[in-house]
């Protein structure tokens, strides 16, 4: 299988897309707000009113299962999500586009807090960090292309995409057995079982909208429509009608090879869509198309 190439919908070189550079810019905000409101005034008001535990949901606080994800413990943990954001979500907002990543990150964090609340609910503590929204751009990146060759760093060996998913769930599998077994309280540490629910909501977002042939994909594509000033005014093109009293010239024979490829591509589009075609791809089957057509 040839190494998997994104389609992109922008020039290069601009940064992250719009949704995704508008939430790492958030991110960074916040921390910035709930530091000076720790450090400068020594209040907790970021964490209190937005921080994730089943008491600040019995007290009102119906936000806090998404609110949490704006907030962090610290520069490393704020780091470390920044960087699993970006470089996940950069090529996948390519592909899906930022309306469908919106969707997504919001499902992601809503999964990450309903799962680390059914499973720590009954424990003090908090849950806090972007964590589980990065696990939901993982979950959906792989459930893509399950079979697209990743290299590992530092052991340049390549390896299918589903292995990452497969490794990081084990490792919150155990960690999350770990904790339960030694007892500790749902704020120390990492969020287990957050990661976990944030896995599950990428794959289920996957099945819902973001693969070609799930059930509300055509919901979150992206319309593009002339502004009223192009349309404004426009004169309705006259109705021509044509009669051809010669009989239709039989359509060219493509060659084996040829019609090969375009089976092939036709293929691919039917499984992974037709954002999973290279551009050359693309041109290949416009022209094998316009060679069928012409007389």
């Amino acid at each position: 299988m040839p190494p998997f190439r994104p389609t992109p919908n922008r020039p290069a070189g601009r940064g992250p897309a719009s949704f995704l550079r508008g939430l790492l810019v958030t991110l960074g905000a916040v921390f910035v707000a709930q530091k000076v409101l720790e450090i400068w005034f020594g209040s907790n008001l970021a964490l209190e009113a937005g921080a994730l535990s089943l008491a600040r949901l019995r007290a009102g606080y119906f936000w806090t299962p998404v609110s949490h994800v704006l907030l962090h413990g610290g520069v490393l943990h704020l780091l470390c999500n920044l960087t699993g954001l970006y470089y996940v979500g950069r090529p996948l907002e390519e592909i899906i586009g930022p309306r469908r990543l919106a969707a997504l990150s919001l499902l992601g964090a809503l999964g990450a807090g309903l799962v680390w609340l059914a499973v720590n609910g009954a424990r003090p503590g908090y849950m806090i960090g972007a964590s589980g929204v990065g696990m939901a751009y993982m979950a959906a990146f792989v459930a893509l292309d399950p079979r697209r060759p990743l290299t590992i760093p530092f052991w340049q060996e390549t390896v299918p995409a589903w292995w990452l998913v497969a490794g990081v769930g084990a490792l919150d599998l155990a960690g999350l057995a770990l904790r339960a077994f030694a007892g500790l309280d749902a704020s120390s540490g990492i969020a287990h079982s957050a990661h976990l629910g944030g896995l599950a909501s990428g794959w289920l977002c996957h099945r819902l909208f973001l693969a070609p042939r799930s059930l509300l994909y055509g919901a979150l594509r992206p319309r593009v429509e002339p502004p009223r000033w192009a349309t404004r005014g426009a004169r309705r093109p006259a109705t021509v009608c044509r009669v051809d009293l010669d009989p239709p010239a039989p359509p060219p024979v493509a060659p084996a090879g040829q019609r090969a490829e375009v089976d092939r591509l036709l293929d691919r589009i039917g499984k992974h869509g037709y954002d999973s075609l290279s551009a050359a791809e693309r041109a290949f089957l416009a022209e094998a198309g316009r060679r069928a057509k012409s007389p």
